[in-house]
This record gives C-alpha cells, structure tokens and sequence, in this order.
C-alpha cells in the first residue's frame, strides 16, 4: 500500500489553481463529531469517505450549504486511515480520479479545517508521493483533486512542526477494505 506525503507550505499563492475548483467545493463536506471536527467527501447519494480516526462514531455532515446530514461509519480499513461513511440524499459527489497526477501538476486541496476551503497545491514527489500546499488541522478526511475536478487522494493527518501530512490514494483504497 503507497502512503502519500503532503507537505504543508504557508506560501502558496505562488502556485495557480487548477481551473476546475467547483467539484472540489461542491463535494467535500464537514464533519462534526461534537468533541472535533473533520472533512468528508462524497462519492455518492448515501456514501462518504473520510479519515478512519474521524469515523468513530455518528456525527454530522454540514455542507457547502449548510444543510445537515447524519453520518455514521460504514466499513473501516484495518491498516490505512481511512473509512467509508454512510448518510442520507447528498446532492454532490465526488468523480474519482483513474490514476495519479503526474509530478508537478497543479492539485486541490479541500477540506474544513482552513478559512480557504479550497487551497492550491502542486504534485511533487519522490520515493512517496508528496503534495506541496496548506493543509490545516479540520482538513483529516478532505480530498485531494487533479486538474479535471477529480478526487485522488484523501488527506488523512496533519502534523505542524515540521508542516507534513498524510493522504490515502483514493485508487487504492478499495483494496483496504477487503472482500
């Protein structure tokens, strides 16, 4: 199983955004869990995928909107942080990506946890995959697009000092959940 890296940058603008932001937008909710706060994405009307630590119990989906949706754990993989979600009449989904960005191409970074809840990203990488971009404590279980508005990956941890995250490549994650 491939980890991803995501190395949280403060100094992003320099980086332009892909044009197509509205799936990112439209697709990733928030996750409240009373205690914390997470991000989800959408990958159809009654499912989501988040990170596993933000899965552990029934909470809330807020999205874009506002609107409320109940959440609860669906199937959690045993070695990845990462976990499917079940809820009710999401009006957006997520497209997931066929394969991985090349290295050097333009990424979202969408979650809850930053003011911007879409930030540009670059595709970097070497022995992991790495993604240079904000990434902020809140965006656990947000999604990673390409350039066409695809998910790719979803970010799974943030650490501050040094600034690094974690994502799960979404392609694999279908595998981490067993028969």
């Amino acid at each position: 199983m491939k980890w991803l890296c995501l190395l949280a940058l403060t100094a992003c603008s320099q980086v332009a955004p892909p044009p197509n932001v509205a799936p990112a937008y439209d697709s990733v909710y928030a996750l409240d869990l009373g205690d914390r706060h997470c991000s989800a994405v959408a990958l159809g009307p009654d499912t989501f995928v988040t990170a596993a630590h933000c899965a552990d119990k029934p909470g809330l989906l807020v999205g874009p909107d506002g609107s409320l949706y109940p959440a609860e754990q669906r199937a959690s993989s045993p070695v990845a942080d990462i976990a499917l979600g079940r809820s009710e009449a999401l009006p957006s989904k997520a497209r997931v990506a066929q394969e991985l960005p090349r290295l050097g191409e333009p990424v979202l970074i969408s979650g809850k946890g930053c003011l911007l809840p879409v930030r540009p990203g670059l595709w970097v990488g070497g022995q992991s995959w790495v993604v240079s971009g904000q990434v902020c404590p809140g965006d656990s279980g947000g999604g990673i697009f390409n350039k066409s508005g695809e998910l790719v990956a979803i970010i799974s941890m943030y650490q501050p000092d040094p600034p690094l995250g974690f994502v799960v490549p979404v392609g694999e994650a279908a595998s981490l959940f067993g028969p």
